[in-house]
């Protein structure tokens, strides 16, 4: 039962030093996309207001 108890404390330190690891790639992941839609799309839409503001022929 000692023993049970050991490894589901190691386990549980493992999972938990894992999720700190992955928060923080996964925050920086997030990041990393959120400017890079935003230079692709957000030039898109700039552009597109603005052609829509030129009169057609």
């Amino acid at each position: 039962m000692h023993a049970l108890q050991n490894v589901f404390l190691l386990v549980l330190g493992i999972i938990s030093h894992a999720s700190s690891h992955l928060n923080l790639t996964l925050n920086g992941q997030w990041k990393a996309w959120k400017d890079h839609y935003n230079k692709e799309y957000g030039s898109q839409v700039s552009v597109s207001k603005s052609t829509r503001l030129v009169p057609g022929p």
